[in-house]
């Protein structure tokens, strides 16, 4: 993820953080896996290659997975029609 040093946005994961990542969200169910902002043809490369099994997926700390909290109830909105 980008972080904030001051005014600048840091881009840090390296390829060994975006492929460790890419191989856990396809443990995880996902199946369209790429990069975005700050990922060059190094983390591609990389991404590909754990992906295709070509390396192991790289020995890197990653954060936990958060527990997503539970949505708040929709509000119903309540509307009076006066009749007559």
């Amino acid at each position: 993820m980008p972080r904030f040093e001051g005014e600048t946005l840091i881009y840090d994961g390296t390829p060994a953080v975006m492929a460790a990542y890419a191989d856990r969200v396809r443990a995880n169910g996902i199946s369209l896996i790429g990069g975005c902002c700050g990922s060059g043809p190094a983390h591609i490369r990389m991404m590909r290659q754990v992906l295709d099994g070509e390396i192991a997926a790289p020995e890197v700390d990653l954060a936990p997975v958060q527990d997503t909290p539970e949505p708040a109830p929709a509000r119903v909105r309540e509307r009076h029609v006066r009749r007559g």
